[in-house]
C-alpha cells in the first residue's frame, strides 16, 4: 500500500486484507489494534504501530481453546467487534463470541500489550444472566467508574445499551438502558465513549457494514445522557462518492483518539471495490485526520469521507508509508508464523510442524471438508492484495479418497480448489469450483510423479491457476473473483478471502501431505 504520488500522505488502507472493526489505544507513543476474527483461530489478532502508518502484528489476544471455542461457530460467527483499552497499566480486551456456551461478552486482560491475556471474565447483568447484543466497550471514566456498552433493545427499536460494570466480577452493577437509538438509520451499532473537554462523547457506526455504512457521534454533558446528535451526522460515509473498481466504500465502525503529539484522528473499516460494486478481500483498516470545529464536534478529514490519498498531520508529517512485506514460509520453526489461521479450534495431532526432516509442515487429512461448517485440516494465510501470487511445494502420494492442496477460501460454499488424490490407483491433480450449491470440477490431469508446486496468479478479476510436476506445467484453469464476493453471496459474509493449504479423507489412516514451502508475493499487474 506504499504511496510515493504525493509527499506527505498515505494511501488507505493502512492495514489491508481482512482487519475489520479496529480498535485501538495508546500506551506513550506506542499504538495497538485489535480486530474481529470470527469463526477464525487464534482470535483477535493484535497490530503495533509508533507511526500510526506501518503496521505489525505482535500477537493474538485468544490464543487457548479455553479462551476461545469456535466449535459450533458457523459462517461469519464467533468473535464480533473487540475493544481494546488501557487503564492503571492493563490492557483489556472486551468482546462477543456469539457461538460460545459459557455466555456471550467476556474480556481478558494483560499487563503487556502482547499478552499474554487472561482468562475470559464474562460479563452478566444485574441479575446474573448472560446479555445479549453484540460490540462491546468499556470506557473508563475521570472518577474511576467503568461503564460498559454494547449493542442492545427496547421498545423504539436497537439502540446503544449502557451500565456501569464491577470489573473484578463481570456483573453489572445496573440493569442495561439504551442512551441513545443513533440518527434514524438501520443498524446503531459498534459504540465507544470518550471524555473530551468535559463533554461524553459516544460514537457509533450504522446503516449496516456494506454500502450507506457511516459514523455518527452525539454528546452530552452527563455520562447517562440525554445525548445530542452532531449536527453534521454522519462524520464519516462514502455514501455521496461515485462508485468504481478500487474505491473506497463501506467505510464505518470508528475508534477515535488522540495521538502522543496532541493530533486526533479516527480509525475505521471500510472496503475496496474489486470489480464494480463488488468486494472479496473483506473489510480493511483505514485512517484518517480528525480535527475539531467551534463547536467541538470532530471534523473527519476536512470533508468527511476517505479518498485516494490522505495527508499526514503532526509528528507523522514526515512518515514513509512502506509497502506490506511478502511473506515465505519453509515451516523450519516448531512455532507457526503468526500470519496463520485455523478455520475453527484446531485438531492439533492432524498437523505436525516442523517435519521429521526439520522442514515443512505436514497435514494430516481429516473427515471433515471444505464445504462444510466444521473444521477442517486447513492452515491459510489473509489476501491483503488484489494482485498477488502464491507458490506452493507439495509432497504427497495419495491413497484413493485422500485429497490435499490449496484452496482460495471465502466460505463453505464459495472457495476454488487446487485439488491432489488418487481415482482408480492414479494420482490426479484438478481444479474445482464449489459456489453456492453448484460444485464445478476440472480436467483431471494425470500426475507421474509425488512432487507438486501449485501455483496461483490473482488480479482484481480472477484467480488463475496451475500446477507443475515431473518437469511440466500443468494449466487447470481460472475462477472469476466476482463469485467469491461478499455481494454474491446468499449470505452476508463478514469475513474476507483466505489463501490456505488443506487435507481431507474419509481414510482411517490417511496418506499425509507435506508441504514444504509458502510464498505470497504481491505485483501491480498480471
Amino acid at each position: 500500500m506504499k504511496n510515493t504520488s504525493i509527499p506527505n500522505t498515505f494511501t488507505n488502507p493502512v492495514i489491508p486484507g481482512f482487519y475489520s472493526d479496529p480498535s485501538i489505544c495508546r500506551d506513550g507513543s506506542h499504538y495497538y489494534a485489535a480486530f474481529s476474527s470470527f469463526e477464525y483461530y487464534p482470535g483477535v489478532p493484535l497490530f503495533h504501530s509508533c507511526d500510526l502508518i506501518n503496521w505489525k502484528q505482535i500477537s493474538y489476544c485468544l490464543a487457548s481453546d479455553s479462551q476461545l471455542s469456535l466449535e459450533d461457530a458457523v459462517t461469519s460467527d464467533g468473535i464480533y467487534a473487540p475493544t481494546l483499552r488501557l487503564f492503571n497499566h492493563k490492557f483489556y480486551m472486551i468482546t462477543s463470541n456469539r457461538c460460545s456456551k459459557y455466555g456471550n461478552h467476556f474480556y481478558v486482560t494483560a499487563s503487556r500489550p502482547e499478552g499474554p491475556y487472561s482468562e475470559p471474565v464474562w460479563i452478566t447483568d444485574h441479575l446474573g444472566n448472560s446479555i445479549g447484543g453484540v460490540d462491546p466497550s468499556l470506557f473508563f471514566d475521570a472518577d474511576g467508574s467503568v461503564y460498559f456498552s454494547c449493542v442492545a433493545w427496547d421498545k423504539e427499536g436497537q439502540g446503544i445499551g449502557q451500565a456501569c460494570i464491577d470489573l473484578d466480577t463481570g456483573k453489572l452493577r445496573e440493569p442495561l438502558r439504551i442512551i441513545w437509538h443513533g440518527t434514524g438509520r438501520t443498524f446503531p451499532e459498534g459504540p465507544h465513549t470518550y471524555l473530551v473537554n468535559g463533554w461524553y462523547y459516544l460514537m457509533i457506526a450504522e446503516g449496516g457494514t456494506e454500502y450507506g455504512h457511516q459514523v455518527s457521534i452525539a454528546r452530552s454533558r452527563n455520562i447517562r445522557g440525554p445525548y445530542e446528535p452532531c449536527p453534521h451526522n454522519p462524520v464519516l460515509s462514502q455514501n455521496y462518492q461515485i462508485i468504481q473498481s478500487g474505491c473506497i466504500q463501506g467505510t464505518g465502525h470508528g475508534d477515535l483518539f488522540q495521538a502522543h503529539d496532541g493530533t486526533w484522528w479516527l480509525i475505521v473499516h471500510g472496503f475496496r471495490t474489486s470489480l464494480g460494486k463488488l468486494h472479496h478481500l473483506g473489510r480493511e483498516t483505514m485512517l484518517v485526520p480528525v480535527t475539531w470545529d467551534e463547536e467541538e464536534w470532530p471534523v473527519v478529514n476536512q470533508n468527511g469521507c476517505i479518498g485516494e490519498s490522505t495527508s499526514l498531520q503532526g509528528v507523522f508529517s514526515n512518515v514513509v508509508q512502506e509497502d506490506i512485506p511478502d511473506f515465505t514460509d519453509d515451516f523450519s520453526s516448531d512455532t507457526l508464523d503468526m500470519q496463520w489461521n485455523f478455520l475453527r479450534n484446531p485438531r492439533m495431532q492432524n498437523y505436525h510442524f516442523p517435519a521429521a526432516n526439520g522442514k515443512g509442515v505436514i497435514l494430516v487429512g481429516a473427515a471433515n471438508t471444505l464445504n462444510e461448517e466444521k473444521s477442517p485440516v486447513w492452515l491459510g494465510i489473509r489476501q491483503r492484495h488484489f494482485n498477488c501470487s502464491v507458490e506452493i511445494r507439495m509432497t504427497f502420494t495419495p491413497s484413493e479418497s485422500d485429497e490435499a492442496g490449496f484452496t482460495v477460501y471465502q466460505t463453505p460454499e464459495h472457495h476454488y480448489d487446487v485439488a491432489v488424490t488418487s481415482e482408480n490407483g492414479k494420482t490426479v491433480c484438478f481444479l474445482r469450483k464449489k459456489v453456492g450449491d453448484i460444485e464445478w470440477t476440472g480436467e483431471k490431469m494425470i500426475m507421474h510423479a509425488d512432487t507438486f508446486i501449485i501455483q496461483m496468479f490473482a488480479s482484481r478479476t480472477g484467480y488463475h491457476f496451475s500446477v507443475l510436476s515431473d518437469g511440466k506445467e500443468y494449466r487447470l484453469g481460472s475462477g472469476r473473483t466476482q463469485l467469491l464476493s461478499t455481494e454474491a453471496m446468499q449470505y452476508q459474509n463478514f469475513t474476507g478471502t483466505f489463501l490456505a493449504l488443506y487435507a481431507t479423507s474419509p481414510n482411517p489412516e490417511p496418506v499425509p501431505a507435506h508441504f514444504t514451502f509458502f510464498q505470497y508475493r504481491s505485483a501491480k499487474e498480471f
